[in-house]
């Protein structure tokens, strides 16, 4: 499953729009980045925060 955080790719339609403002626009750029880092760094969390949780209901299935 492949999940979206990039702008261009939860806004396909404005793509062309969206890269020209990050080569034109310094705020847009970094305000967008910033957005990224922030869903990367979410996504991350939440897969270590449910990882355990399948990794034990792994191995106490394993034992029955």
């Amino acid at each position: 499953m492949r999940i979206p955080h990039e702008l261009e790719d939860e806004l396909s339609d404005e793509a062309s729009l969206i890269a020209r403002l990050r080569k034109t626009n310094y705020d847009f750029a970094r305000l967008a980045s910033r957005y990224e880092k922030s869903i990367a760094t979410s996504i991350a969390s939440n897969l270590k925060r449910n990882r355990p949780h399948t990794l034990q209901s792994k191995n106490s299935r394993s034992s029955v």
